[in-house]
């Protein structure tokens, strides 16, 4: 689909899927080769990834590179660590978790504590401290909160973090508690 002859306008009504086969077409032309793949640790794409991960069941980092990796014993990068820790967060959940009360699926395994020792190679380090590093150098605290569902308890115990601290707090999508700042 050639761009000569669109409006400015008409570029919105294209689709995500219009969008990459336009630019896989001149990327094509321009002598490119093209793949999907996460990186070099990982010669396929993140949807391929997801589904061997769920199908192997695979529960940490080492588990997944030895299975689905080009280099087995390879330690990853800044590009499939996070892919691959976002992956396993997003199968798997903590037993006491508020989702239990509605699994979303039947195969979904019971994952460890994001702290423990085993885990720590795939977060990054604003997942690492459970905290996001702010601009002037103080951290942000934004709970994991499984599927958006928090039981009061878990609620009343943001709030008195909050209150012990003097914390702005806001919640939304991601309930965060940050400094407060005047």
């Amino acid at each position: 689909m050639p761009l000569v002859g669109l409006s400015p306008r008409s570029y919105f009504a294209l689709t995500l899927y219009q969008i990459t086969a336009l630019f896989n077409a001149e990327m094509k032309k321009a002598g490119h080769t093209l793949n999907n793949h996460l990186c070099a640790h990982f010669v396929m794409s993140r949807a391929d990834l997801f589904s061997i991960i769920k199908v192997k069941r695979l529960r940490n980092f080492n588990e997944v590179i030895r299975e689905a990796g080009a280099i087995k014993d390879a330690i990853g990068c800044e590009i499939c660590k996070p892919v691959v820790g976002s992956i396993l967060s997003s199968l798997y959940v903590q037993k006491n978790s508020a989702s239990l009360q509605r699994p979303i699926n039947s195969l979904i395994r019971y994952n460890e504590h994001i702290m423990k020792v085993e885990h720590r190679q795939n977060q990054d380090t604003n997942d690492r401290f459970l905290a996001n590093i702010q601009r002037d150098g103080t951290f942000s605290v934004v709970p994991r909160i499984a599927a958006g569902e928090i039981t009061p308890e878990g609620l009343i115990a943001i709030g008195q973090v909050a209150k012990k601290y003097n914390l702005y707090t806001k919640v939304g999508n991601r309930p965060g508690l940050h400094p407060h700042v005047h």
